[in-house]
């Protein structure tokens, strides 16, 4: 038998004078959420995706969540989590190679992981796309929660090069956010509903 449980309104269901063998719900639910343990590994070009990450961890208040850069991490072990979100960005129409390599070096561990997916860019029109070509099928098949952030041209930490072929192509001259806090909020939200199992 299986129920869905929301971890943080927890507080005031977990008193209801509701027991299971003599067990209230508060006792018998308090070790799951405190060994919940998360892991967000990600990689970022001008910080964007980085900034979504910490926003992710600080809004998982009833996680213990580790944030792990993939372009100055050798090697990752996966074990010791029960969720792993995974972020990267759109340059050039590709996700960072990092997150390419990450996700098939440790495709077997990933797939037997709670999985969350998020994936920043700009072009609206392309996101389904563009979210279809970063992440393999199966991964995208395994999450249980899925999110094109948005993103931001931070035009003071491109290059000449990177800032004319923003110029050029997306017709904007200089800084622009476009990140979408709601779909943070929303993964934030997807990602504390728990499975018991055994009850």
């Amino acid at each position: 038998m299986h129920f869905f449980v929301k971890v943080r309104p927890l507080n005031l269901f977990m008193r209801l004078p509701v027991f299971f063998g003599g067990v209230s719900l508060q006792q018998k639910f308090k070790k799951v959420i405190i060994q919940m343990k998360t892991a967000i590994f990600y990689s970022s070009s001008h910080g964007t995706t980085a900034k979504v990450a910490e926003l992710l961890a600080q809004k998982m208040t009833n996680s213990q969540t580790q944030i792990f850069n993939l372009k100055k991490l050798k090697n990752a072990d996966l074990t010791i989590f029960d969720t792993i979100i995974i972020g990267g960005s759109v340059h050039a129409g590709n996700i960072q190679s990092s997150v390419r390599k990450f996700c098939s070096k440790n495709m077997v561990e990933l797939l037997n992981k709670r999985l969350a997916l998020y994936l920043c860019c700009m072009n609206e029109p392309e996101f389904d796309v563009q979210f279809e070509h970063a992440f393999p099928e199966l991964l995208r098949k395994k999450a249980v929660s899925s999110k094109i952030i948005g993103g931001e041209f931070l035009f003071g930490k491109m290059n000449f090069f990177e800032k004319a072929i923003v110029k050029k192509v997306s017709k904007v001259n200089g800084t622009v956010s476009k990140i979408d806090y709601s779909k943070i909020d929303e993964m934030a939200k997807e990602l504390e509903v728990v499975t018991i199992s055994g009850i």
